[in-house]
């Protein structure tokens, strides 16, 4: 395949090495030589390279509204007393962060489950936060799931949701389970968890530490 460096100019979209893309253009063949070759006019991506491409095109776009400016992102509270959890009531992520919560701050926890999971999950979600930012109680929210494989974690790019992060009224924790890919929601959140577990220690003090510092001073 050739693309002239006119038409290269001119395209919408130039790949990257790795990427699965589909092109058309015209054909021409060299008798002589028995050689074949695609003479290329557009560059569309497919698979992965859809996607980083619609991706983009959705931090292109909350960029341009100031919503991944880092100077945006509010500290935690330090001493929570009533924490939100937007998760799945039935996935490990909840009893991940309600295990570790017992041990740490007596702190409230209020949860409203929605899906995290499948093609309605992002819009499951967003009614999730839209309870609790209702309940007005919660001083710090955590969105959580468990780790998953990159299409399991889709519905975190969905750009309905992350604006709906960027512009809570209280600071929103993203903790869905992946160490390797990043996230929309992570980029919009104010503070990052790579798990449900690192989550809970994130938001609640701990409490026996605290009480042995208040010992010995």
């Amino acid at each position: 395949c050739v693309v002239w460096a006119s038409q290269w100019a001119g395209l919408a979209f130039r790949p990257k090495v790795g990427q699965k893309v589909v092109c058309s253009g015209r054909v021409g063949l060299y008798a002589p030589q028995g050689s074949l070759q695609l003479y290329v006019n557009t560059v569309r991506p497919v698979g992965d390279g859809a996607l980083a491409a619609k991706l983009e095109q959705i931090k292109a776009r909350l960029d341009a509204d100031g919503l991944l400016d880092p100077r945006r992102k509010r500290a935690l509270p330090r001493f929570p007393r009533t924490v939100g959890i937007a998760t799945s009531l039935t996935g490990a992520a909840l009893q991940d962060f309600l295990k570790v919560a017992a041990t740490r701050w007596p702190a409230r926890l209020l949860v409203a489950g929605c899906t995290v999971q499948g093609q309605d999950a992002a819009a499951s979600v967003v009614r999730a936060l839209e309870l609790l930012f209702e309940d007005g109680r919660s001083e710090v929210i955590v969105v959580t799931r468990g780790g998953g494989a990159k299409l399991d974690l889709l519905p975190f790019h969905d750009e309905t949701l992350a604006r709906w992060i960027a512009t809570a009224p209280v600071p929103i924790v993203s903790a869905v389970g992946h160490e390797i890919d990043t996230s929309i929601a992570d980029l919009v959140a104010d503070a990052i968890a790579a798990t449900p577990t690192a989550a809970a220690v994130l938001v609640l003090p701990d409490a026996l530490e605290l009480k042995r510092r208040t010992d010995q001073a």
